[in-house]
């Protein structure tokens, strides 16, 4: 079976061309899902910066930090910063 979750924000439900994208249920998947740079975003937003702080560390622009933002927020089916970090706990895809 293949979950699909929908982001909250209408605004995101055409990314990528797709209503849905496949939902991370598991490590694997999750980590599959996440791009590498994502992955990096994910954890420096779980470490509590600000996309202005993470944009600067990573040599970004900010709305490079928010599209990423944005999609992991996709990816992990969650439409909060908190959500994603709290989700990417649970799959252990960060301490």
């Amino acid at each position: 079976m293949e979950w699909h979750c929908r982001p909250s924000d209408p605004g995101l439900a055409g990314w990528a061309g797709k209503a849905s994208v496949p939902c991370a249920d598991s490590p694997s998947a999750a980590l599959a899902q996440l791009s590498r740079r994502e992955l990096s975003v994910l954890q420096m937003i779980a470490r509590g910066l600000r996309n202005q702080d993470i944009a600067e560390h990573l040599h970004l622009s900010l709305h490079t930090v928010k599209s990423h933002a944005q999609r992991i927020n996709v990816k992990l089916g969650v439409s909060s910063r908190v959500q994603a970090v709290v989700r990417a706990k649970e799959l252990s895809l960060i301490g």
